[in-house]
């Protein structure tokens, strides 16, 4: 049996343990270890695919902190607290550092679904649930269209019948 966290009892700044994948500075040596094991498991998935005749890619998906403005006052409401060390773009510039030294092709929903957010004057929950952070019946539509847009973007799969959109 693997190991297990108990989430009450290990904290960060005393807050969840997870959030600590948005700390700014030096990363303590569980979390060096952890983004090391991402990245040794990233570049033998994406040789495995390649070995197979296949392409590998990973989508990058955005959390409430690229899309929501409001973020930190948000996590103020429901946590009490943002740790001065709390810097999420930091945990997305640590994914794109081990992606390519993986060698993996990176998809980012992020800038389409931004870019979709701010063209319809989207509020919060953006392209949730009201109740949880599940997308809605939006949120898919749109995380469609950009895997449809970066796919074609990279040549994994053909543009649509008539030429490029």
């Amino acid at each position: 049996m693997g190991i297990r966290i108990d989430p009450k009892r290990y904290k960060w700044h005393g807050l969840y343990l997870g959030y600590e994948v948005y700390a700014d500075g030096p990363v303590n040596p569980e979390w060096k270890q952890a983004w090391l094991v991402t990245e040794k498991t990233l570049a033998l998935t994406r040789q495995a695919v390649e070995a197979d005749g296949a392409k590998f890619a990973l989508v990058e998906q955005p959390d409430v902190y690229v899309l929501d403005p409001q973020w930190r006052e948000h996590m103020m409401k429901s946590e009490g607290k943002v740790p001065s060390e709390f810097n999420p773009p930091k945990f997305f510039e640590r994914f794109h550092e081990i992606t390519a030294k993986a060698g993996v092709t990176l998809l980012s929903l992020i800038p389409y679904m931004q870019a979709y957010g701010t063209e319809h004057h989207l509020q919060p929950p953006y392209f949730s649930l009201p109740c949880d952070p599940h997308y809605s019946a939006l949120g898919h539509e749109v995380v469609a269209e950009a895997l449809v847009e970066g796919l074609q973007n990279d040549h994994l799969i053909p543009p649509p019948p008539g030429g490029p959109r």
